[in-house]
């Protein structure tokens, strides 16, 4: 499915921009999200784009705007609807911008992750976050992105949780970073003079 060149309003009172679902007829499914703008859904739950596919697939954010939204702007979680906590959804994200929500990026059980490109600014509470809460790992990279005035820049939530940050500039957030599961990092990140994670072994220091 492409979706392209839409212009969601949420006029105040949306539920949710996007909202992608599917049990066993969506296995192996691919979403491709381009050119887009997501604004103001403020209605429960509140998401931009909501990606609660529990078979996996691949979902794809490219040049798209998401502002304005009562929660998270992207949330990805195959066990959100009672899928297998085996089962995996790939996420790639560029060429975006993600403002004024209440989470920016959140990613649950078993998501691969990649974000580039992207901006992330006036997140109240975490622009990044991961999540595991039902089994395997979840992992995010996050390269030449700008992460700037949130609340936490990322979150590593919980144990089997892993972002890695290259070539990024995290500032002016109240918290840079918090990790229970591990926030990794090439060493060539801007952070206004604060290290970032521990460093990827074998990456740069």
């Amino acid at each position: 499915m492409r979706i392209r060149n839409i212009n969601f309003n949420g006029a105040d009172t949306g539920t949710r921009g996007i909202r992608i679902a599917g049990a066993t007829n969506s296995s192996g499914s691919k979403v491709f999200i381009e050119d887009c703008m997501i604004d103001g859904s403020f209605g429960s739950p509140g998401r931009g784009i909501e990606d609660f596919r529990q078979n996996g697939g691949l979902l794809a954010i490219d040049k798209t705007t998401i502002r304005n939204v009562g929660s998270a702007a992207i949330s990805v979680d195959p066990t959100g609807a009672g899928g297998a906590s085996s089962t995996q959804i790939n996420v790639r994200i560029a060429n975006s911008l993600i403002g004024n929500t209440v989470f920016g990026m959140n990613f649950g059980s078993n998501v691969k992750a990649s974000i580039e490109n992207t901006v992330v600014t006036g997140v109240t509470n975490s622009a990044v976050f991961a999540i595991q809460n039902s089994g395997g790992t979840t992992e995010v990279n996050v390269a030449n992105c700008l992460i700037n005035s949130n609340g936490t820049g990322v979150n590593a939530s919980t144990a089997n949780t892993i972002i890695r940050v290259s070539n990024s500039t995290l500032i002016n957030n109240t918290t840079l970073f918090t990790a229970v599961g591990q926030v990794l990092s090439y060493g060539n990140n801007q952070t206004g003079g604060v290290a970032l994670g521990v460093p990827v072994p074998g990456g740069q220091k």
